[in-house]
C-alpha cells in the first residue's frame, strides 16, 4: 500500500461558516484563510491526503433544528468542494481515496459529531448515508437519543436501543463507527455489538492526562482487538494534566504509550483542529511534520511512522467503506 497522511477529525466547517455572524455574513475561504488550521493551501504544503470534515452542531440547535443544522453544513461542504474541484473531492471510499491520491488531490470524508441529527429515526441514517456521509461519531459530550456521552457519566447509561440499531445500520451501510465523546457504558455496548472495526477519532490515553474524554487502557486495547484506530487529539487538555506544558512531544508521548499498550497498528492522527486550543509549537496542520520528526528522533521505524501517520486509518476505511 502506497503512504497516506490521514487526519481523523477537524472542526474546519464551523471556522468556515459566517452565516450565523451578523456583522460578517461573507463565507470564509476554503483555499487559503488564516482564520483556520485546516485550509487547502496548508493541506498541500503537509502534502495531505485524507482529511475527515466533521458535522458538530451546537447543542443551542438540539433536538429541533439538529438535522436542518446538518444538513447546513453538508451543503456547506459541498459548496467548498465544488469551488475548489481542482484540489478536494469528497470521497465515499478506498477506491475514490486512491483515485485521487494518483491525480494529486486531496480527499475529505463527511463526518458527524453527535448522533442528534439523526432524530431518532433510522430512515435519516440512510438518507444521509446517501448524501456521503461514511463516518459518525455517536454522541458529543452530552445525551442523545443513541447514547450517553462522556459528560453523563454519573447517569452509567449506555447505547439506547434506538442506538443499537443504528450501529448495526452503520456496520451494514458501511458507515464508520467513531466512539470519542461516548460514555465507557457506552463503548462496551458498542464494542460487543459491532461486527466491524470502530475508532476513536480524536482522544487520547487516560494515563497520561486524566481527562474524561480520554481512554482507558482497556479501551484501548479493545479498540486494538477490533482492528480499529485511534486518532490521537492534539488538544492541551487532553495531552497534559497541565495543559500549558503541552507540545509537540506530549502528542507523540500518547502516541507511543498507545502503541506499546494496543500496538502500532492502533494509533493515528485526529488533530481537532479549529475546534480545540493546540499547542504553539503545532498550530495548524501545515506543522504535523514536526510529530514524523520527533517520532524519528525517538527511534521510530518508517514505516511504523508511516502507520500513524496515516496508513492505519486508511487500513480502516479499506475494510469499511
Amino acid at each position: 500500500m502506497e503512504n497516506y497522511r490521514v487526519d481523523a477529525h477537524c472542526d474546519t466547517l464551523l471556522g468556515l461558516d459566517k452565516s450565523f455572524i451578523k456583522s460578517d455574513s461573507r463565507e470564509g475561504s476554503f483555499y487559503s484563510n488564516d482564520s483556520i488550521a485546516v485550509d487547502i493551501r496548508k493541506m498541500q504544503e503537509a502534502n495531505h491526503d485524507l482529511q475527515f470534515m466533521a458535522v458538530f452542531i451546537s447543542p443551542i440547535f438540539n433536538p429541533h433544528s439538529s438535522l436542518k443544522m446538518c444538513l447546513h453544513y453538508i451543503d456547506l461542504l459541498n459548496r467548498k468542494v465544488d469551488n475548489n474541484s481542482e484540489y478536494v473531492s469528497l470521497i465515499t471510499n478506498y477506491k475514490e481515496l486512491k483515485e485521487n491520491k494518483s491525480k494529486g488531490k486531496i480527499s475529505l470524508l463527511l463526518s458527524l459529531e453527535g448522533g442528534e441529527a439523526l432524530t431518532d429515526d433510522i430512515a435519516v441514517l440512510r438518507v444521509l448515508y446517501k448524501l456521503g456521509l461514511r463516518c459518525i461519531t455517536l454522541t458529543w459530550n452530552h445525551r442523545n437519543n443513541l447514547a450517553d456521552g462522556v459528560g453523563e457519566s454519573i447517569t452509567n447509561g449506555g447505547l439506547t436501543n434506538f442506538g443499537k440499531e443504528v450501529v448495526k445500520e452503520m456496520n451494514r451501510l458501511g458507515i464508520i463507527i467513531d466512539v470519542s465523546h461516548l460514555s465507557e457504558p457506552g463503548f462496551w455496548d458498542v464494542a460487543d455489538l459491532t461486527t466491524k472495526p470502530i475508532i476513536a477519532s480524536h482522544s487520547c490515553a487516560y494515563r497520561l492526562c486524566n481527562h474524561k474524554r480520554n481512554l482507558k487502557d482497556h479501551q484501548i486495547r479493545k479498540i486494538s482487538e477490533l482492528g480499529g484506530v485511534i486518532g490521537v487529539n492534539y488538544y492541551t487538555e487532553f495531552l497534559e494534566n497541565d495543559p500549558k506544558k503541552a507540545n509537540v512531544k506530549s502528542i507523540v508521548n500518547h502516541i507511543e504509550y498507545i502503541a506499546n499498550v494496543g500496538g502500532i497498528e492502533s494509533v493515528g492522527l485526529g488533530s481537532d483542529f479549529d475546534g480545540a486550543k493546540t499547542p504553539g509549537d503545532i498550530s495548524d496542520i501545515s506543522k504535523t511534520y514536526k510529530i514524523k520528526d520527533e517520532m524519528k528522533k525517538r527511534g521510530f521505524s518508517h514505516d511504523d511512522i508511516n502507520k500513524v501517520m496515516g496508513n492505519n486509518f486508511v487500513r480502516v476505511i479499506k475494510d469499511i467503506l
